[in-house]
């Protein structure tokens, strides 16, 4: 192959050289071709297919066999899905309780302030450290947690 045929000259030669016979084989085994010499000319000339190759108008049929699976899903009757029940709900720990709480009031009191309702400074330091206080609760529990089997993929 040349770098400068273009590349439909190229693929041509490859699929000539790989498959003498052209892509469905036909019913009697031909022998490859022996490829030609290039001429040693200024201009590349794209090469010639080989006669023995049949065209893609003449290639036989092939007759498939009778079980034949193609790779269209099978057809499946008509269930409708049931999905399982849920499982029970976890009880909440009173240290969950105390760590949403301490989370969510001083968000709470910043959209008031939002809206222009003004709070003691005493209330603001005290809903921050709060906040930091239930995020630390939160996380804490979270780790001291024990793993539980089943609520991943299944691989």
């Amino acid at each position: 192959m040349n770098r400068d045929q273009p590349e439909d000259a190229r693929f041509n030669e490859l699929m000539a050289r790989e498959f003498p016979g052209g892509l469905v084989p036909a019913e009697e085994p031909v022998p490859p071709a022996k490829p030609e010499p290039a001429p040693a000319s200024a201009e590349p000339t794209p090469p010639k297919p080989p006669a023995s190759a049949p065209s893609p108008i003449e290639l036989p049929t092939v007759d498939l066999p009778s079980d034949f699976r193609s790779w269209a899903a099978p057809e499946e009757p008509e269930e409708p899905f049931i999905p399982p029940p849920p499982p029970p709900r976890g009880r909440w720990s009173a240290a969950g309780i105390a760590g949403t709480v301490l989370v969510v009031l001083p968000l709470v009191l910043v959209l008031f302030s939002a809206f222009g309702v003004q709070f003691p400074m005493l209330v603001s330091v005290l809903a921050g450290l709060g906040f930091f206080l239930g995020v630390f609760l939160l996380l804490h529990r979270l780790e001291r947690r024990p793993p539980v089997d089943g609520d991943g993929a299944v691989v």
